[in-house]
């Protein structure tokens, strides 16, 4: 074998010699025979995944690229049909709380949702928060994982003095129409896939097994830790408010674009 990627935590694929591919769709307990139009060995595999789905790239000897769809993840929407509970099973179109393969959508409803009770993790495939609403997060949730990705058209609000990390496996985009978008408080955003990026952070990270791409301007207010290259937009522009001579770290790139610091006089 050449080279393996995790979609998510459930699925995975392999490839190497004679056009060798394999899929596993329980984190690698088993492995189906993917089928495959070519003998060339294969040398590389990417993943570009969204809430949504996603599209999987293979690249092999002799010119050889193929792709396939990645299937979208199954539904767990908001309803807030009894009160703004996340933990609440009663809230939620199927009932029950979400579970870590789960895709969420927070759509308008009679209440919108809050994570309030204390959990050490929230884990979640992914996140699409629709215009017209939003979701809370407060200092009771240290830590939230979405497997593949985060997408914002309303509001996602960490009340202050929430400082949750997330550790996200694909795209996050933050495009609000008159929504307020991310209200990051004092938290962190670990990329550790590949996806697409346009948003605003008080801290981000793009972890070294990251491969991103700009879909818009990024502004971090804090710190922003580059450990991967980044493929940017020539229009695109990577902010960061903060003075601090080390509030731009990381041996990774950002390739094309532009770059903004504030400088002290």
């Amino acid at each position: 074998l050449k080279d393996v990627k995790f979609i998510d935590g459930l699925h995975v694929t392999a490839a190497g010699y004679q056009g060798t591919f394999f899929e596993s769709s329980d984190g690698g307990q088993n492995w189906n025979i993917g089928k495959i139009p070519s003998n060339n060995r294969l040398n590389a595999i990417a993943a570009v995944s969204s809430i949504s789905g996603g599209v999987l790239y293979v690249a092999g000897e002799g010119g050889t690229i193929m792709c396939a769809v990645i299937p979208p993840l199954a539904s767990k929407v908001w309803t807030g049909a009894m009160d703004s509970s996340w933990n609440n099973d009663s809230n939620w179109d199927p009932p029950g709380v979400p579970l870590p393969y789960d895709s969420v959508i927070i759509q308008p409803s009679p209440h919108n949702p809050s994570i309030y009770d204390f959990q050490q993790d929230v884990v979640i495939s992914a996140l699409n928060i629709q215009v017209g609403s939003q979701l809370t997060i407060t200092d009771s949730v240290p830590r939230m994982v979405i497997k593949r990705g985060v997408e914002i058209y309303g509001t996602l609000f960490l009340r202050p003095p929430a400082s949750t990390v997330f550790i996200v496996g694909g795209t996050w985009i933050s495009q609000p129409a008159a929504d307020s978008g991310f209200v990051f408080s004092t938290s962190t955003v670990y990329l550790t896939g590949s996806g697409f990026v346009t948003s605003r952070f008080y801290n981000v990270v793009f972890d070294t097994a990251s491969s991103m791409y700009t879909s818009g301007n990024i502004k971090a207010k804090n710190n922003c830790y580059v450990y991967s290259n980044v493929s940017a937009r020539s229009t695109d522009t990577l902010s960061i408010e903060s003075a601090d001579p080390v509030a731009m770290l990381g041996n990774g790139r950002i390739e094309r674009g532009t770059i903004q610091r504030k400088i002290d006089s």
